[in-house]
This record gives C-alpha cells, sequence and structure tokens, in this order.
C-alpha cells in the first residue's frame, strides 16, 4: 500500500487539532505510515500540478491545492 506526503500532512492536521504532537495518535499515525511507501511532492510533482491547476481552471472546474498535489504525486510515480 502507498500514499502520499500530502495525506500524511492531512491526517497529522487531523490529529494535532485535538492532541499534542507528542500524542498517542500521533505515534499510532506514524507508525501506521511507517508500514506505507510515501511518496514525496518534489519538482516534477510540482510541474505536473501546476499544468493540472491551470488546465482545470482554464476549463472552470478548479480544485483544491492539496488535491492537485495528490494528484501530481500519483501521475508522477504511476500510481
Amino acid at each position: 500500500m502507498a500514499t502520499t506526503a500530502i495525506n500524511a500532512l492531512e491526517l497529522y492536521v487531523g490529529i494535532v487539532e485535538v492532541e499534542n504532537v507528542g500524542g498517542k495518535r500521533i505515534q499510532k499515525t506514524r507508525g501506521f505510515l511507517d508500514g506505507l511507501m510515501v511518496f514525496n511532492f518534489d519538482q516534477k510533482s510540482a510541474v505536473t500540478a501546476a499544468a493540472i491547476l491551470n488546465s482545470l481552471k482554464r476549463l472552470s472546474q478548479p480544485i483544491g491545492l492539496k488535491d492537485a498535489l495528490i494528484a501530481s504525486i500519483a501521475l508522477e510515480n504511476s500510481l
């Protein structure tokens, strides 16, 4: 199984809202993510994300930045 660093960020943001950074949920989530392949955002993904955002904006179908980042990571890693 795999995920992206952006998805990991979304998990951590939700957890930090309800407990401190050193809490048990953070530790459990970190343990869970350690068992996954986590794909990072890089320069190739940045170019792809920009193309996605601009393409969809021209079509009047904009998406959120995080969604474009996740999509670009997936595309660049053939997921």
